[in-house]
């Protein structure tokens, strides 16, 4: 009697495998291959079976929620998902080593379409690759290109992939086609809530990575994070709706983002801004968190290494964020507006936390660096920062806290060090003015990594924040109670300024908790 129970449990799991979130591995290739059943690479279905609405669907020989689509070897067509996951049940779409959507040019619709779907999961696994072959400045095809694409789409995740060269646009160039406007490696347009796209390396096109709120209603989860994103104008560009969408909660952390020399002309057509937030009309933004980031190399006509523009109802964070240019644009050298640049009307409620902005033998002391810019702020604190060889504050309106940081060589901008409305004040007559009280314009000794040397000044200058971060969580707020290297800070006592907090190196606890075994 057992046996024919287990039986029926067994017999129960096999045919209700949807329930439990079993799904079919489902193989397709750009031409049908062996039996044409689908059953593995050798077997694979076409190209033009996944892009048939035929093909999509419930029954065993179609894609159903909860399956995996495995890509298999190169593509010369896109392809285009037509129907949605659901919540219990993601369709994932899986990249096989080697895999590779070689156009061209991507279609506007991507060269991995997702339309207005929801619960798709896009994996390059190890190795996959989008790229378009023919398009830019110097190239055949002047082309509207995107990587992977969506129209309204929510719960999706991009992980994993290589997306190259949607539009190469040449350096020196004032070229402004609609390819040059319109490309990148991930674009969400009126996206709604739970978007994650992380662990991809996108370079060469517009933007990056792009999710635009849906123009009404509430959306929000979005992440972007560990990716690698290069010669953008935009390396990451999260937009609240245009009419009236409200973008509520959004991280934008660990990421690589560098160079975007490619996209200098000396018309100035592109502001090259490596992360940008805004909202346009009507639309808000709120709850925005940016952090553990790296920004660097060859970058010029920014308006900010972080660009947080108009409207924002507040709060965001930016804290734990390396920010240093190693070589710049001719014409328009450094951050034209600030490292972290709040401007235009409607910012409101800015927390800029531990952040190391580094502008020495780069970037100098001119008015094309200063450490912040903000017009019309509400609200604005700048703590616990190590600033080298940059501009002070330029601020407008609005209540504003400065204190516990590093400004080293800001006494060489001399009256133009900080600016309040229309006074300009000197190092010495900020601090009279009672500002940045407990700071410093020593050295902070730092090591070429950013990581303090044992002599440090910086360390424990800090004021402690636990109480802001402490039960956050994380992505989010929670991850300033530790530092850009994942260490934890102090809960009592001053933390370090600065992105990275000090380490004594040496060797490892000993372990505990240890129990002999007798072979």
């Amino acid at each position: 009697m057992k046996a024919v129970r287990l039986l029926i449990c067994v017999i129960g799991l096999i045919l209700g495998g949807a329930v439990f979130g079993f799904g079919k591995d489902i193989y397709v290739a750009q031409s049908a291959a062996g039996a044409n059943s689908g059953s593995d690479c050798g077997d694979a279905h076409p190209a033009t079976w996944f892009n048939s609405a035929g093909s999509w669907g419930s029954n065993s020989s179609q894609i159903s929620p909860g399956d995996t689509v495995h890509l298999c070897g190169l593509f010369s067509s896109a392809l285009n998902a037509l129907a949605s996951g659901t919540s219990s049940a993601t369709t994932t779409i899986l990249f096989e080593s080697g895999a590779k959507i070689s156009l061209p040019y991507c279609p506007a619709s991507g060269c991995v379409g997702l339309a207005s779907l929801n619960y798709i999961t896009v994996d390059g696994g190890s190795n996959g690759i989008i790229e378009s072959t023919a398009n830019g400045s110097a190239q055949a095809n002047k082309q509207t290109s995107f990587g992977v694409y969506g129209d309204t789409p929510t719960n999706i995740e991009v992980k994993n992939l290589i997306i190259r060269n949607m539009y190469i646009h040449t350096g020196g160039s004032d070229e402004e086609s609609t390819g040059a406007d319109n490309s990148g490696g991930v674009f969400f347009k009126y996206s709604g809530s739970n978007i994650k796209v992380h662990d991809n390396t996108i370079s060469e096109g517009h933007t990056g990575v792009g999710i635009w709120a849906n123009s009404s209603g509430t959306f929000g989860n979005w992440e972007v994070y560990n990716n690698t994103l290069s010669e953008e104008v935009w390396g990451v560009d999260l937009t609240g709706g245009y009419t009236a969408g409200q973008l509520d909660s959004a991280s934008v952390h660990d990421n690589t983002i560098f160079d975007n020399d490619h996209w200098w002309g000396p018309a100035n057509n592109f502001h090259t801004d490596p992360i940008f937030v805004r909202a346009p009309g009507t639309g808000r933004y709120q709850n925005i968190y940016i952090y553990n980031n790296h920004i660097y190399g060859a970058l010029g006509h920014m308006t900010g290494y972080i660009f947080l523009s108009q409207y924002s109802n507040g709060p965001s964070y930016v804290f734990n964020n390396v920010m240093a240019a190693t070589s710049t644009s001719p014409d328009v050298p450094c951050a034209g507006e600030g490292a972290v640049a709040m401007e235009w009307n409607g910012t409101n409620n800015y927390y800029i936390y531990n952040n190391t902005v580094d502008g020495r033998g780069i970037c100098g002391i001119s008015a094309n660096e200063r450490s912040t810019n903000s017009s019309n702020v509400t609200h604005l604190e700048w703590k616990n920062n190590i600033n080298l060889d940059t501009m002070g504050h330029w601020v407008q309106t609005g209540t504003f806290t400065s204190d516990n940081n590093v400004w080293y060589l800001i006494a060489n901008a001399g009256g133009q060090a900080f600016k309040v409305g229309n006074s300009y004040y000197t190092w010495t007559a900020w601090q009279s003015a009672a500002n940045d009280a407990n700071s410093i314009v020593s050295d902070p000794k730092l090591n070429s990594d950013y990581t303090l040397q044992s002599a440090s000044p910086a360390i424990g200058l800090g004021q402690n924040l636990t109480s802001i971060c402490q039960g956050q969580p994380v992505p989010g707020l929670g991850a300033l109670c530790k530092d850009k290297n994942g260490s934890s800070r102090p809960s009592t006592g001053g933390w370090d300024a600065g992105a990275i907090q000090f380490s004594q190196g040496g060797a490892p606890p000993p372990p505990t908790s240890l129990a002999t075994v007798v072979h």
